[in-house]
């Protein structure tokens, strides 16, 4: 099940200083737009009263990358409970591009998970759906194995946009993929 926050306010702020240069609300798709901007460094911020934003987007905007797409946000109103940005790392490790792969995206069936795993040899793997709810979880202990796959059974989940998030030690990854 698809659910969108209707009625966020959404700040476009300096990174640099925290002074906002825009806000908008989000509309009956969820969606909001920002245009005009002066190149420079913004944050994202998300108020939905009541609920704390954890984690956010930090934009660039240059000659290069002046129009950016699918800066998004889930809102965990189960486990967590907070606004988070997707597809970001939550612990203060950097995440490398290859750390958490999935394929395919949308998916049917099966979703194939590659995690790679140096800090331990555990870790745990969540599909979360777009409420923040935890529809599989799963433990997994690699012995001595840097890289792990994984096929995760996906046909009993509806329609939609879904999270895998998989924890390793301290460290959270996020990737949206969305289920046909």
């Amino acid at each position: 099940m698809n659910v969108v926050v209707v009625g966020a306010d959404i700040t476009l702020e300096l990174a640099s200083t925290g002074e906002p240069i825009q806000n908008r609300v989000s509309d009956l798709s969820g969606t909001y737009v920002f245009e005009n901007l002066a190149f420079g460094e913004y944050r994202v911020v998300v108020d939905i009263p009541n609920i704390p934003q954890f984690s956010t987007h930090y934009i660039n905007v240059n000659s290069i990358d002046s129009v950016l797409n699918n800066i998004n946000f889930f809102v965990d109103t189960i486990t967590d409970f907070g606004i988070f940005a997707d597809t970001i790392l939550l612990s203060t490790n950097k995440i490398e591009s290859n750390q958490l792969i999935i394929w395919p995206n949308p998916v049917q069936n099966q979703l194939y998970v590659e995690v790679s795993n140096q800090e331990t040899n555990s870790f745990t793997v969540e599909i979360i759906n777009s409420l923040g709810s935890t529809c599989v979880m799963k433990d997994f202990n690699e012995k001595n194995n840097s890289k792990s796959s994984l096929k995760l059974n996906t046909k009993t989940l509806s329609n939609g946009i879904y999270f895998i998030k998989v924890t390793i030690g301290n460290s959270i990854y996020l990737k949206k993929f969305v289920k046909e």
